[in-house]
């Protein structure tokens, strides 16, 4: 992710957010950030105040804030393509696995990937959703999302394959 729209976004939420606290969130060194604030200060997207005490304020400027606006409209519009990409690759290569194996097995999870599996499959009683706590016929292809499941699975189910291997 594009730093500045970071170092923009958290300045937004927190105007006495400290370099230090910048510097863990963009794992990069407080001199870096210092440079990048300094950077974006003459860009004239930002504006320090320094307070009583040795504290520093940071304000996003009006031009800071159209950043922020077109850096996070960007950040999503890049994003959900690769979502969409992404689910049709999964739909595609699911639908040549029930095509070349006829009912298949998918272990799903309660996490991301596993959500975008399930909104890429529109009603298909070839493909049937389980849990990794239920079983299924072995006879049958068992698909996973991940390698640590199909490393678990291996060896309880004869025909496995990980799906973002194929992807």
């Amino acid at each position: 992710m594009d730093k500045e729209y970071i170092v923009l976004n958290e300045i937004s939420k927190n105007p006495e957010i400290t370099q230090r606290e910048l510097s863990k969130l963009i794992r990069c060194s407080v001199g870096t950030i210092n440079i990048l604030l300094n950077k974006m200060v003459n860009k004239g997207l930002i504006k320090i105040k320094r307070m009583p005490m040795n504290r520093i304020i940071y304000m996003l400027t009006p031009m800071g804030i159209v950043e922020k606006i077109q850096k996070t409209s960007s950040y999503i519009k890049s994003n959900y393509n690769y979502m969409i990409e992404t689910q049709e690759k999964l739909r595609t290569e699911l639908e040549k696995l029930v095509d070349k194996n006829g009912v298949i097995y998918v272990i799903v999870e309660e996490d991301e990937i596993s959500k975008l599996v399930r909104l890429s499959i529109k009603e298909n009683n070839k493909i049937k959703f389980i849990t990794d706590k239920e079983s299924c016929d072995n006879s049958k292809l068992v698909v996973v999302l991940s390698i640590d499941n199909y490393n678990k699975f291996k060896e309880k189910y004869g025909k496995i394959v990980n799906i973002l291997e194929l992807i």
